[in-house]
């Protein structure tokens, strides 16, 4: 069980470090002081106040440009195109009102396409423009179970036609065949 203590009262249990190391915690709290002052919980891994943690992050954010935030967003956005694809299907989401409870950890893209077994592009541009994360059951929103990663193609049949349709047409294909 993982455990972080934002703020402290007076129901946070006292723990040692090792005590949390062994119960699988991320943070621990002592009661006492940190050399700063700090009466807060500490790291595990390291054993600093995680009050000095977060002043010594404001201070280096502050030491760096403005828009240094941004510029490490637009990196990672660029080198991790499955964290892109969660992006985009999210604003997808909330622009048509559909219910959307994945987690960017949820897309993991696959070497092939899901529905017709089709490769995927290595470069990130031909990513962005041939994986779509789909819904199974267009009835559902975008949820964990209901959720394929598939190419544009079949984005494409399966967005414009009913399952009859779909029918329909291989029937039609495998006669002219």
């Amino acid at each position: 069980m993982k455990c972080y203590i934002s703020q402290m009262d007076n129901s946070v249990p006292v723990i040692s470090r090792a005590d949390a190391r062994v119960a699988g915690h991320t943070h621990f709290f002592t009661g006492v002081p940190c050399r700063n002052g700090h009466l807060a919980a500490r790291f595990v891994s390291n054993g600093s106040c995680i009050k000095c943690a977060a002043l010594r992050f404001k201070e280096f954010l502050e030491s760096k440009p403005p828009d240094y935030a941004r510029n490490q967003m637009r990196y990672y956005r660029a080198n991790h195109p499955a964290y892109r694809l969660y992006e985009r299907t999210q604003i997808f989401a909330h622009t048509n009102k559909i219910e959307f409870t994945i987690d960017s950890a949820d897309i993991c893209i696959p070497e092939k396409c899901e529905c017709c077994g089709g490769f995927f592009a290595k470069t990130f541009k031909k990513y962005q423009a041939t994986i779509f994360v789909a819904r199974i059951d267009e009835r559902i929103g975008f949820t964990r179970s209901n959720i394929a990663i598939i190419c544009r193609q079949c984005k494409k049949i399966k967005t414009g036609a009913t399952v009859a349709q779909i029918e329909a047409v291989l029937k039609w294909m495998k006669s002219r065949l």
